[in-house]
């Protein structure tokens, strides 16, 4: 009796102990996944506020005309566009991914290219090819409740939704070249805007065309002032912008972009859509602001032999030659090309000065609140207490 009694509480010590480590176990992973839903939340969460708008230009010598629109089709804008995740793409946020930063090429593969070139990307800049130096996914929307969902990507599809440009705060952006007018001479109408992003449609509508989301910029303040005098007139008709038409300026030394197309977010790195379609390469009138260029010389001219001399070799027996006729060619004249020094020079720079901008961080939760404050973990919490004051009475 003694025996069985015995071997009955060995057993339940060892059942006590694998279920003592099984908790255990259970709280340290449960932990792990608070702890990495925490990072990304808040990586995720941070991109809801736009920069501080307080250092963009408050004057500005641009001027803006406006296109109307047609106030008869069905699919017009009825809805507050800062308050759509549609238009507004700081409601949704974005999350910075380590993705390469070079141009994709089709490799001849063309499929779904649009027959026309659309907004080029390459044209952003008065005098520099953009460089791509962040890339980034936006977030997911819950239409049912009405949130974002961090860290869930908005199109699986592609790995990278908006990308991150290497700018000089304050340099101007301009209206991108397009194989097509919306109207006979703009490129683009204002669908949303406020001081720190703007969205463009490549169309004369409000329902069809590319998308171009511009972020973290300073929009041109009188382009502001002419959308929010057509918004606030019922939108029958918006402002529009030609190419190279100045539309807002860097706000510091990275501006984001985003293009969508049939509802997706799309991966813009792909160089024959947004880059440089059907071969296209964008001219620039001025260099670089950050570098000045000095060509090498190339001699121009090389001098041309009138006699060639044969060295003598003593050790050989002298052979008498047979005479020939000897033929004398004839020497163009050449004209030779002067050597040009280029030196290019920086213009006085006359964009409107902005101050560097301080970036105000979302204020979040430390991960020890996020963790404490879990419903999983305070669970968790209370089980080892039970288990260890169990494990305190049942075991010798």
């Amino acid at each position: 009796m003694k025996r069985k009694l015995s071997r009955k509480k060995k057993t339940t010590k060892l059942f006590t102990i694998a279920f003592f480590f099984l908790i255990i176990f259970g709280i340290a992973a449960g932990t792990y996944l608070v702890q990495k839903n925490a990072a990304l939340y808040t990586r995720s969460q941070a991109s809801l506020r736009p920069l501080a708008s307080s250092s963009c230009p408050t004057a500005s010598n641009q001027t803006y005309k406006s296109l109307g629109l047609n106030p008869n089709k069905p699919n017009r804008m009825n809805f507050d566009p800062s308050k759509n995740p549609e238009t507004n793409l700081y409601l949704r946020g974005w999350y910075e991914v380590n993705e390469g930063k070079e141009l994709i090429s089709r490799h001849g593969n063309n499929y779904g290219l649009d027959p026309n070139m659309p907004p080029q990307i390459s044209t952003l800049f008065t005098n520099h090819y953009p460089k791509i130096i962040k890339t980034y996914r936006i977030n997911a929307w819950d239409y049912d409740n009405h949130h974002n969902i961090p860290g869930e990507s908005a199109t699986p599809a592609y790995a990278v939704h908006m990308l991150g440009l290497e700018a000089v705060p304050g340099e101007p952006l301009i209206g991108l070249k397009a194989g097509r007018t919306i109207d006979g001479t703009n490129v683009f109408h204002v669908q949303y805007a406020t001081k720190n992003s703007i969205l463009f449609i490549h169309s004369a509508g409000e329902d069809d065309g590319y998308p171009y989301f511009f972020l973290d910029i300073c929009v041109d303040p009188n382009l502001l002032a002419a959308y929010e005098r057509d918004n606030a007139n019922g939108r029958n008709q918006l402002p529009v912008i030609a190419t190279g038409q100045v539309f807002g300026y860097a706000a510091s030394n990275e501006v984001k972009y985003v293009i969508r197309d049939t509802g997706s977010f799309m991966d813009t790195r792909y160089k024959e859509d947004w880059w440089e379609y059907g071969g296209f390469k964008p001219e620039f009138s001025t260099p670089p602001p950050q570098n000045t260029i000095i060509p090498t010389q190339i001699p121009t001219s090389l001098p041309i032999p009138t006699s060639i001399v044969i060295p003598t070799n003593p050790r050989l027996p002298t052979v008498t030659p047979i005479p020939t006729q000897s033929v004398i060619p004839t020497l163009r004249p050449t004209t030779a090309v002067p050597t040009q020094t280029i030196i290019y020079v920086l213009p006085s720079p006359t964009a409107i000065p902005i101050p560097t901008i301080t970036l105000t961080p979302t204020p979040t939760k430390t991960l020890t609140q996020i963790i404490t404050e879990n419903p999983v973990f305070n669970l968790m919490k209370i089980l080892s207490e039970k288990i260890s004051l169990f494990l305190k009475v049942s075991l010798p």
